[in-house]
């Protein structure tokens, strides 16, 4: 998804090596699934691509399914304020009334 991103906007993989700062080689094996890459790494992508952490999520959607696991890790990073307001919405999107 992150190649296709840097397609899209027509870097080549030495030109985000560049403005990430993450060597040639390594954008190269990321790419093609020989490495994971680090959370300092995302972070560095998505800016470099002028993306969001929801840019990414709304993009995964489109190819995986999205789990109870996966709302769960992504609920932790959340206050409880902000908890509350994805939970709202969620019940107002499937006409429930909160319990």
């Amino acid at each position: 998804m992150l190649k296709r991103r840097r397609q899209e906007l027509s870097l080549s993989q030495a030109e985000i090596a560049q403005k990430t700062g993450i060597s040639a080689r390594t954008v190269q094996r990321i790419e093609n699934g020989e490495s994971d890459m680090t959370l300092s790494q995302y972070r560095r992508f998505i800016h470099a691509l002028n993306m969001t952490d929801m840019d990414v999520s709304v993009a995964m959607l489109k190819y995986q399914p999205v789990t109870a696991g996966d709302i769960a890790a992504a609920a932790s990073t959340l206050s409880q304020r902000e908890r509350n307001a994805v939970m709202n919405l969620i019940f107002d999107l499937a006409g429930i009334s909160r319990p």
